[in-house]
């Protein structure tokens, strides 16, 4: 099949769909609930899901996995971590999963000041963009040959990086240039404050933490 020639026509035929932080009853929403729907969206519950690159799990509602999502395993690099595997991502090993989740390092935020979520979300470990071009093709590559029945979901926020903004629309070229996955769908989960208003503060910061995309790659056929 041959590729696409612009990222425009990558997310032409996509339906981009928003998922506030607060909802109408100005309720934090939360990553765990965002990230919930995603999966009730696109995952079956009796599909196998591998977590890639799991850390603290702030993305995973422990009551909802167990009560809903039966086949669900955690990696993380770090041994400290609580995981089911301690595989560096770009080279796991075992089973084929139907679906990976792969939210990757952030990049370009080391100036980012530090609070009580500095080590959870490991604000200072991203590296370059070369690093993260790096790595996702290994994953990739890894992906393929353990095994991907049904598709990838991938959670990035956008970064500036030598005067551009970059994230998303790379790790959409990333994935489709392998040749074995197709861009299904893309969410955006905002981060509103209660009055209405974006964070003005993020932008402050060299990454855009004001939004987050969630790209849904499914396997070509």
């Amino acid at each position: 099949m041959k590729m696409m020639k612009s990222k425009w026509e990558y997310i032409r035929r996509l339906s981009v769909l928003d998922q506030n932080t607060i909802d109408e009853n100005d309720e934090n929403i939360g990553v765990a609930k965002g990230f919930r729907a995603i999966l009730e969206m696109y995952v079956d519950p009796t599909d196998s899901i591998l977590d890639l690159t799991c850390g603290k799990k702030l993305m995973w509602d422990d009551k909802y996995i167990s009560e809903t999502y039966k086949n669900v395993f955690f990696n993380d690099i770090n041994p400290e971590r609580e995981a089911d595997y301690h595989f560096n991502c770009s080279k796991i090993e075992g089973i084929n999963y139907d679906w990976y989740v792969f939210d990757p390092p952030y990049v370009n935020i080391k100036k980012r000041t530090k609070d009580a979520r500095a080590d959870a979300y490991a604000y200072d470990i991203g590296g370059s963009i070369e690093d993260l071009e790096k790595l996702t093709k290994a994953t990739i590559e890894s992906i393929l040959k353990t095994g991907c029945w049904k598709g990838v979901i991938v959670k990035i926020c956008d970064f500036h990086w030598k005067n551009e903004l970059r994230g998303h629309h790379d790790m959409i070229r990333w994935f489709l240039e392998s040749g074995y996955f197709i861009l299904w769908d893309l969410r955006i989960y905002r981060f509103l404050r209660r009055n209405g208003g974006i964070p003005i503060t993020c932008y402050k910061k060299k990454c855009m933490k004001t939004h987050s995309y969630y790209l849904i790659f499914k396997t070509r056929g």
